[in-house]
């Protein structure tokens, strides 16, 4: 199969979102084993995840906004 053309399934878009989950735990306790952690760079680790999940939510509704607009098109 051409790899340009495979679409993945539903298991395989779960397994990528647990790999990367995995690996930001894995990041995450790394760091928090390095004793002791500054109060400055836990904030900024915290900082940093509250911007991935704000970007994650953008692109939640830039997904859904295109898939309604690609529906309304076909309806026309």
């Amino acid at each position: 199969m051409n790899a340009r053309h495979h679409i993945p399934n539903d298991a395989e878009y779960v397994l990528t979102l647990k790999i990367a989950m995995e690996s930001l735990k894995g990041v995450l306790r790394e760091n928090l084993q390095r004793a002791p952690l500054s109060p400055e760079h836990i904030s900024q680790i915290a900082k940093e995840i509250q911007q991935a999940a704000v970007n994650i939510k953008k692109l939640a509704k830039s997904e859904e906004k295109a898939r309604t607009h690609l529906n309304f098109t076909r309806n026309i």
